[in-house]
């Protein structure tokens, strides 16, 4: 299999992509020259309870890798509650069964979704998957 095949991105795709190739190596060559402004830039993109401390610290050597120590972030927040004002409206969840006939979708602002079923945002996770397994 020595056979290489290269597939050109559809059109449409690159119309819809965040960045192009020119913006990806200009980014790619400031993560090289400036790890830590690169990073930091990167995570300033997200909410953050407490900044972190120091950006980086490795040794490939020794396989010691850490990033942002000492910051506090919270997933849910970052993935969830921070868009729902707005996006609150969007489906934020789609439910496929077995049955190609049975779906549901559900947004965070639908009283009756299964957001609705659990007790704050910081359950979400849990609740999907007990909902899930439910059935309901």
């Amino acid at each position: 299999m020595s056979e290489q095949k290269i597939f050109e991105i559809p059109a449409s795709a690159k119309e819809k992509a965040w960045i192009d190739n020119d913006t990806y190596l200009k980014m790619y060559q400031e993560s090289v020259e400036d790890p830590e402004g690169f990073w930091n830039k990167q995570a300033d993109r997200l909410d953050w309870f407490k900044k972190w401390d120091r950006t980086l610290d490795w040794d490939y050597n020794k396989a010691y890798i850490r990033w942002y120590e000492g910051g506090k972030l919270n997933v849910s927040h970052n993935c969830l509650d921070r868009h729902l004002e707005a996006r609150g409206d969007q489906k934020a969840l789609i439910w496929e069964s077995d049955d190609p006939n049975v779906d549901r979708s559900h947004d965070p602002r639908t009283g009756n979704s299964m957001f609705g079923m659990c007790q704050n945002w910081r359950s979400t996770f849990s609740c999907i998957w007990r909902v899930q397994l439910r059935g309901t």
